[in-house]
Parts: C-alpha cells; sequence; structure tokens
C-alpha cells in the first residue's frame, strides 16, 4: 500500500514514538519506502548504547511533526491524512485533514473520520476516497 501510496504522488511519512532502526528495518523487509521518517534514536558512545533516548517525539508530538512535515513538503495539514490507534496519535488525527483509527483505542475512536481493523481495508478506504486509483 505504501508503494501504491508513493507511486500516485503522495507524500508519505512514519511517525511513530519508537525507534528508526526498527522502522528501517521494518520498510526493508517488506521492500518499502518512504519519504520521511519521524522518530526517536538509542544514542551510542564507543560502540555502546548510553542509555538515553533522543529525537523528535520525546518532547514534541506527532501533531507538532504533522505540522513540520507539511511545511517542509509545502502541504496544507487540511490536505493530510493520519491513521493512528493510541493516545499518542489522538493530536496528530486531530490535525490532520482526515484522520484513520487503526482499531482505535476507545479514546482515540470518537475522534476519528473512519475507522479500519485491517490493511486491506485500509487499502479499500484509501481507494474509495480516491488517494489510490
Amino acid at each position: 500500500m505504501i508503494d501504491r501510496l508513493n507511486d500516485a504522488g503522495h507524500t508519505t511519512a512514519i511517525l511513530t514514538g519508537g525507534f528508526t532502526p526498527g522502522v528501517e528495518a521494518a520498510l526493508t523487509r517488506d521492500g518499502a519506502s518512504v519519504d520521511r521518517i519521524v522518530a526517536n534514536a538509542l544514542p551510542v558512545a564507543d560502540g555502546e548504547l548510553t542509555g538515553e533516548v533522543e529525537g523528535p517525539l520525546i518532547e514534541g508530538t506527532k501533531d507538532d511533526a504533522l505540522r513540520d512535515l507539511c511545511e517542509t513538503y509545502g502541504v496544507d495539514v487540511a490536505n493530510t491524512v493520519a491513521v493512528g490507534d493510541g493516545a499518542n496519535d489522538l493530536p496528530m488525527l486531530q490535525a490532520a485533514g482526515h484522520a484513520v483509527g487503526f482499531e482505535p483505542k476507545d479514546a482515540v475512536e470518537p475522534h476519528c473520520d473512519d475507522v479500519v481493523t485491517t490493511m486491506d481495508a485500509l487499502e479499500e478506504l484509501f481507494e474509495r476516497t480516491g488517494l489510490l486509483d
């Protein structure tokens, strides 16, 4: 689906409170790529983890990251689609032009324009809304 979004000319990004190497490994495993990964890092010094965590989503929120991406890529935030499931996704979902809950938590679901429970359903939604041909 990411490849289809890319092929359709959309800017794709993954915003996660997780760590960049994990996201990169998953994308590599699936043979996919995105325009931007916004994630955190585990700093290394002298070849060992420092025990620290750094990155844009330690102090910042996903809505801030979404707005920054929109500014970078010249996209109006009203023309964005965000997919999320939990409380840390809520600010991003509320800021996005279209909010999709992927098996969202109970507190998140009321803030979603659409809810899906499978990747196939997400792809069908994107087809229905014209994001994918």
